[in-house]
């Protein structure tokens, strides 16, 4: 405004530590010839710390107005438990029914303390932020699969997911050099009370030709509920119901190549991320908030695959074309009331289209050693409404080519003894305002079996011989011009030790009967304390945003024999 630019120029050093851990126990019972129980219990613990100091310079036409300095301390801690028990009945080869249930509970905690510092390091004041969470989720599934003919089969379903986040939030603030806090009214506690009632039923239809082909149709319809009070006021959410299909179609070739072509609708809900309601201003020029009202994704997807052996090389390609109506993306506005700073959260934006490629390999260099790897190329089309002058709303677009790459290797010793190498790299991300910068990360690791088979101890180290990435991120808007350069070390040691008490493991009880999967949810890790929702697994399909790391596949990768032993036949497709 009339020719005067205000800049805020910040940086800051900071340290992360963390302690992980699973634990885990399940069960297989067999009934009968035609019967089995499976039951497991997994118990996970997530401790993460960080330790920052932070400077910030606020100027005026490049005239130093003010200089802040903060020490803040960052907790994030979980404890999540699943549980499930599944049941089958067996009634001939390819007949089957059965019920599949599963609870999850996850307790986080995300507080912050931020003191405000003078220049010679002594303590003005302190906010403390004490922002608790609950997410839990119920899920009730039921299948019974039947072949029609020879070359026909026909499966049915239903499944109920009740879900429920809870977030209970307070700041507190202690004036001078003490450490007596006292309720800050300028920014009252807050709660949300989030219910979600998805129920579906869907179907699928098998039909294989002489020819090698085969074609599978899918269709399921859900009805989703939603109730909501952010501070004890309703807020209003409507329901909705979806129809969701899929068609895929694959042709078997000579040797192991296979040919797909798929269309695949996905919903994806969001989650605790984009809904809670809490401020965090741990940093105040980059205030972070969700959005209780936000509504899901609906994603189209068509890919078109191919998969094949050569030698003892397995490659998969595949390229695909995805549309998402009511993205959610990340928005960021300025706050009027503090000089410089960005306010972020989340909102339906619109529109975003991708087309991109996929490809995968593993080589079996030996019968000990494999090297695997892929790389993804996608281009990216955004188009949503940001916040203009005057309170005014403007519709932007952005659009660029995004990538990444990942390369492992693993070589078994003798005497229990494997080695494994790993690299990953992301490029830059296209969002709505701007780019998000690229990082990459190596680690090397071994592992020794136990003799008795029953376990192992591994140790790995990342990013041990660099001295980091420096990621930079641009967001440019109407109302904003924002750069951001971060040096990334992340620097690790992991220790990770597995051992089996019984005849069975946790993954073991889960393997004669079909189970849970829940995956609808964005950031499904942070909501449930694991996947967290996919309403009906045969109308899944491949769907939503491709991530470097965790993209579609077209098939999956042939077993070991089947590289060793061209006359084998390969794996049977999930």
């Amino acid at each position: 405004m009339n020719g005067i630019t205000n800049t805020t120029k910040q940086s800051a050093d900071a340290t992360n530590n963390g302690i992980f851990g699973n634990y885990s126990l399940g069960m297989d019972y067999d009934i009968d010839k035609t019967q089995a129980i499976s039951g497991g219990v997994r118990y996970g613990i997530r401790s993460f710390q960080r330790e920052q100091f932070q400077i910030t310079e606020l100027y005026n036409d490049n005239l130093l107005l003010n200089t802040s300095f903060r020490d803040i301390a960052t907790t994030d801690a979980s404890h999540n438990v699943d549980m499930n028990l599944d049941y089958i009945r067996i009634f001939k080869p390819q007949q089957e029914w059965s019920i599949s249930t599963q609870y999850s509970r996850n307790d986080l905690v995300n507080d912050f303390v931020s003191n405000t510092l003078n220049s010679d390091g002594f303590l003005l004041n302190s906010l403390k932020n004490l922002n608790d969470n609950l997410n839990e989720e119920i899920t009730l599934q039921t299948d019974y699969v039947t072949p029609i003919s020879d070359n026909q089969s026909l499966e049915l379903g239903a499944k109920g997911i009740l879900r429920a986040v809870n977030s209970d939030f307070s700041y507190l603030f202690a004036e001078g050099g003490t450490t007596d806090y006292n309720p800050d009214f300028t920014r009252p506690s807050g709660t949300l009370d989030y219910q979600q009632n998805v129920v579906a039923a869907y179907s699928s239809y098998t039909y294989s030709t002489p020819s090698k082909y085969t074609f599978k149709a899918g269709l399921r319809w859900e009805n989703t509920s939603i109730s909501a009070e952010q501070d004890d006021a309703v807020i209003e959410l409507p329901n909705y119901s979806n129809f969701v299909p899929s068609l895929n179609v694959s042709k078997s070739l000579k040797g192991f190549t296979t040919l797909k072509l798929g269309y695949n609708r996905r919903i994806q809900r969001p989650g605790l991320q984009q809904l809670n309601p809490n401020f965090n201003i741990a940093n105040n020029q980059d205030v972070r908030v969700g959005n209780p009202n936000l509504e899901p994704e609906l994603t189209d997807n068509v890919e078109l695959g191919l998969s094949t052996m050569i030698k003892k090389t397995y490659i998969n390609v595949s390229v695909f074309g995805r549309t998402t109506d009511n993205a959610i993306n990340q928005v960021r506005t300025p706050i009027d009331s503090i000089q410089g700073a960005i306010l972020t959260t989340f909102e339906n934006i619109g529109k975003q289209r991708s087309l991109g490629t996929n490809w995968f390999t593993n080589i079996y260099l030996t019968d000990k050693w494999t090297v695997n790897g892929g790389f993804d190329v996608y281009y990216t089309f955004l188009e949503g409404q940001v916040g203009g002058e005057n309170g005014t709303s403007v519709t932007i677009e952005n659009s660029g080519l995004n990538f990444g790459g990942r390369l492992m290797s693993q070589l078994q010793l003798k005497k229990g003894w494997g080695l494994q190498a790993f690299t990953f790299v992301r490029g830059r991300q296209v969002q709505l305002q701007g780019i998000n910068g690229g990082f990459g990360m190596y680690a090397l690791g071994f592992r020794k079996n136990f003799t008795n088979n029953k376990g192992s101890i591994g140790f790995s180290a990342e990013n041990f011989a660099t001295r980091g990435w420096n990621v930079r991120t641009e967001l440019e808007s109407p109302q904003l011009t924002q750069t951001s350069n971060m040096l990334m070390l992340n620097r690790n040691l992991k220790v990770n030790l597995t051992y089996k008490f019984g005849k069975l493991t946790f993954a073991d009880s889960r393997s004669k009967t079909r189970s849970v999967k829940n995956d609808d949810v964005i950031g499904g890790g942070d909501n449930m304390g694991g996947d967290a929702g996919d309403s009906a697994a045969p109308a899944r399909g491949a769907g939503g945003r491709p991530t470097p790391g965790n993209t579609p596949k077209t098939t999956p990768q042939p077993s070991k024999e089947a590289a060793k032993d061209k006359k084998a036949k390969p794996e049977k497709e999930n």
